[in-house]
C-alpha cells in the first residue's frame, strides 16, 4: 500500500506538470510583486484533502503476566476529510470539519525467537471539529493571527501565528498549546516554522517543520517536516490543488504522509448553494 500511494503522488505531480510543458503559449506570468492574499467579507471557501499516512517502528514492553516482549509494529491510516471557512469581515473567519480516520495496525509480538505472534486490529472513527481565527492587525507587516480550534476527542488548541513577505518567499510561524478534556488530560506545546516560494501565478513550494512537546513525565519530543507543491488551476487562485509529502519522527517510530488536496476560495454562498442544488 505504501509504495502504491507514493507512486500514485509521484504520478499526480507528473500530471501536473504537463500543463506546464505541453503549453504552446507563453509560461505562467510571475507574481511582481508578491502580496498577501486578501480575505473578502461573506465568501466561503472549501477544502478536500485525502491522506495516507504509514507508521512503523519497534516498542519495548512487559505484559500483564509480567512477560517481556518485543513489538514490531506497522500502522496504515487512510484520512479523508472535508473543510470548510467563512470570512465573517476582513478579521474573523469561522470554520468547520469532518475527517475519517479508518485504520488499521499490524503486529509481530516476539517473546523468545520460537515464541511470535501476530496480531491485527483496526477501527474507524469521525472526528468532527470547529475553529475561529482573529487576525490582530491585518495590514501589519507580520499579520499575527490569533485561533482556537475544538475536535474531537474532545480537545482544544489556542495558537498565534504570524508570516513575513519577502518577496518571492513568504516566512511562517506559530506557537500552540493544546488540552485535552477528557482522561488522562493531555497537555503539549507545538512549535512550527515554514517558508513558501512562490514561481509564478500558478506554482508554489513550501517547506514546513513542527515540534511537538508534550507536558508529561518523561514524554519525548516528536518532530515532523512537510514538503508541499500547490498549482493554481485559474489566474485568480480560487482552485488550487496540493500535493505533500510528510516525514515525522515520534518516539522512536519513523514514519511518512501522503496528502492529495483540493481547494475552493472565495465562493460566494448562495450562488454555490444553488449549483450544488442544481437550481
Amino acid at each position: 500500500m505504501a509504495r502504491l500511494a507514493l507512486a500514485a503522488a509521484l504520478l499526480l505531480a507528473g500530471l501536473l506538470a504537463l500543463p506546464a510543458l505541453a503549453q504552446s503559449g507563453p509560461l505562467p506570468d510571475p507574481v511582481d510583486p508578491l502580496k498577501r492574499s486578501e480575505t473578502t467579507p461573506g465568501r466561503l471557501s472549501v477544502g478536500v484533502v485525502l491522506g495516507y499516512a504509514p507508521v512503523s517502528g519497534n516498542l519495548f514492553d512487559v505484559d500483564d503476566d509480567g512477560s517481556p516482549y518485543t513489538d514490531t509494529f506497522a500502522v496504515h491510516a487512510l484520512t479523508p476529510s472535508l473543510t470548510l471557512k467563512y470570512a465573517v469581515n476582513d478579521r474573523m473567519t469561522i470554520g468547520a470539519g469532518l475527517s475519517v480516520r479508518y485504520q488499521i495496525e499490524q503486529i509481530l509480538r516476539h517473546y523468545t525467537p520460537s515464541d511470535v505472534r501476530y496480531l491485527e486490529k483496526g477501527f474507524l472513527a469521525l472526528l468532527p471539529r470547529a475553529s475561529l481565527a482573529y487576525r490582530l492587525d491585518p495590514e501589519g507587516a507580520l499579520d499575527p493571527t490569533l485561533s482556537v480550534t475544538l475536535y474531537k476527542p474532545w480537545a482544544g488548541d489556542v495558537s498565534f501565528s504570524a508570516s513575513l513577505i519577502r518577496d518571492p518567499i513568504v516566512l511562517s510561524s506559530s506557537l500552540s498549546f493544546a488540552h485535552g478534556f477528557m482522561p488522562p488530560y493531555p497537555s503539549s506545546f507545538s512549535l512550527s516554522a515554514g517558508a513558501g516560494f512562490v514561481a509564478n501565478d500558478r506554482i508554489s513550494f513550501a517547506l514546513n517543520a513542527a515540534l511537538v512537546q508534550p507536558l508529561s513525565f518523561a514524554a519525548s519530543p516528536s518532530l515532523a517536516a512537510d514538503l508541499s507543491t500547490s498549482y493554481n488551476l485559474d489566474p485568480e487562485t480560487t482552485r488550487q490543488l496540493t500535493v505533500s509529502l510528510k516525514g515525522t519522527v515520534s518516539g522512536g517510530s519513523l514514519g511518512y504522509g501522503v496528502r492529495i488536496g483540493y481547494a475552493l476560495r472565495e465562493l460566494d454562498p448562495a450562488l454555490w448553494a444553488a449549483a450544488v442544488l442544481g437550481r
